[in-house]
């Protein structure tokens, strides 16, 4: 009957554990801490009479185990936003070079135009002039 309650103190005890890991967020870290040893001191309390309790050695590396979770997290959201800002950054940088690839053929197909005004007016035998120029 002892094995049976203690299976049941420390199967609770796992069960808040995991429960405290899966739902975890960094933001939260404190509060799981407290939730795990709130659920450790009440193990302690409860098994008391039969002299059961969750060891502090086990109830250390279950909240190291917290603690590396909310640090795996922050990093994930680091590298999420490492990501996005990259792929921002990529975003901005191909709008660019389109919007110089746009510009730069405008300009080439404006140059060509007033190269062959000026073949034009060269084949007449008129004096060829820059654009901007007026007639005298």
């Amino acid at each position: 009957m002892l094995r049976d309650y203690t299976k049941l103190m420390l199967r609770a005890y796992n069960a808040e554990a995991d429960n405290c890991v899966c739902t975890m967020r960094p933001h939260r870290l404190t509060a799981s801490i407290d939730r795990l040893t709130k659920a450790h001191d009440t193990i302690a309390k409860l098994g008391s009479t039969m002299q059961i309790r969750v060891s502090e050695s086990y109830h250390r590396a279950r909240i190291e185990e917290l603690e590396l979770t909310a640090d795996y997290l922050v990093q994930q959201e680091q590298e999420k936003e490492r990501v996005r800002a990259e792929r921002e950054r990529q975003r901005d940088e191909d709008a660019a070079r389109k919007e110089f690839e746009r510009e730069k053929a405008r300009l080439l197909k404006e140059q060509n135009h007033w190269k062959l005004v000026q073949e034009k007016w060269r084949a007449q035998g008129a004096r060829p002039r820059s654009p901007r120029q007026t007639p005298n």
